[in-house]
């Protein structure tokens, strides 16, 4: 038996976004998060890194990110403030449940949930991948090459 598998992928449709939607997103659920730990400011944050990390996704994704290193590294870097943030919060979340239960305990939990998830999704996985992208095309960033490396990824 033959192991030749084929990887095809087909052209994105999508066009890339401008490398500025790196520092708006970030900069959006920072904000949130400084102002208030309340439900409506979490799903805020989460909402702009879920949408940050849609337009991430497949080539055009990989494009922006790899169209401005330096927006790029800045936006890793401000994630990282994101992610001590969160973990700030909820050790405030903790212990502020454990003194003072209410109803409201569920909901923020969910919020938070989205947030981190969200948050994971761009730091962990599409970061990642368009430096590894990066790297496997040797500087290239025609479309098309890129491309094929994202399909070898």
């Amino acid at each position: 038996m033959c192991g030749i598998i084929a990887v095809l992928r087909r052209k994105s449709l999508r066009a890339p976004s401008s490398p500025q939607v790196l520092d708006a997103a970030v900069t959006t659920a920072l904000a949130a998060l400084e102002h208030s730990t309340a439900t409506p400011a979490l799903l805020a944050a989460a909402e702009a890194l879920a949408d940050l990390d849609r337009q991430l996704r497949g080539v055009p994704g990989i494009c922006t990110l790899l169209a401005d290193p330096a927006a790029t590294a800045r936006c890793q870097q401000r994630l990282e403030a994101v992610h001590e943030r969160i973990a700030t919060l909820e050790q405030s979340l903790d212990q502020g449940a454990a003194a003072n239960p209410d109803d409201g305990i569920e909901l923020r939990n969910q919020a938070l949930v989205r947030l981190k998830d969200a948050l994971w999704a761009v730091r962990m996985d599409r970061l990642p991948t368009a430096a590894a992208v990066r790297e496997l095309a040797g500087g290239s960033t025609a479309p098309h090459t890129l491309a094929c490396y994202a399909s070898i990824q």
